[in-house]
């Protein structure tokens, strides 16, 4: 199993996101973590950034998991928040970037030395 720390942002970094759109947005990224079979570690939604510590298998990228995020939860919140239409400019309420990185018990230190010393 892998744990990574991922961070996503809305079109523009707009501080969207906050009550109804906010609660929503945690429903849907709960069932899209639920029917993948990852787990959620922990999820805070800020105005202008979803912030997500998610377990998953190895068989899935995490280019295809951001992919299976972003595309599920644009397509309802586009159909169930139009008014938010200004904010889907290029098809999308989500801005192409994102940040992921790894996390683990391990120190990049540790990890140089038992490389170097085998």
């Amino acid at each position: 199993m892998l744990i990574i720390h991922l961070v996503l942002t809305p079109n523009y970094k707009k501080r969207l996101l906050k009550g109804i759109l906010a609660q929503r947005l945690h429903e849907l990224i709960a069932l899209c973590i639920e029917v993948n079979g990852w787990k959620m570690q922990e999820l805070d939604l800020q105005e202008n950034y979803v912030h997500l510590v998610l377990q998953f298998k190895h068989d899935t990228s995490v280019s295809r998991m951001v992919h299976l995020l972003k595309t599920k939860t644009n397509q309802i919140l586009k159909k169930e928040f139009p008014e938010f239409e200004e904010f889907y400019w290029g098809g999308s309420f989500w801005a192409d970037e994102y940040f992921a990185e790894t996390v683990g018990i391990c120190t990049l230190d540790s990890i140089l030395a038992y490389v170097k010393n085998q």
